[in-house]
């Protein structure tokens, strides 16, 4: 598994991405990742929700994903 949204600081899983510098991250920018291999962990931030969840469904990609409960904003089913 790999935690995509991280940095050595927060991370839940041993292997992550980072979006900070990080000579223990196994890449830099989650969202040019392939994510169509193996088990991912995300909690993106905020901005970076939409773009997230779009590339989970471009790519097929298995996720345990910890996203926020927000019935009253805009776009919630």
């Amino acid at each position: 598994m790999v935690d995509l949204f991280t940095t050595q600081l927060n991370n839940k899983v041993e292997a992550f991405f980072s979006h900070l510098p990080d000579p223990l991250a196994l890449q830099g920018n989650s969202l040019q990742a392939d994510w169509s291999k193996g088990l991912l962990y995300m909690h993106p931030q905020v901005p970076l929700l939409s773009l997230a969840l779009h590339k989970v469904i471009r790519e097929e990609a298995q996720v345990v994903a910890s996203l926020p409960l927000w019935p009253r904003r805009g776009g919630f089913p």
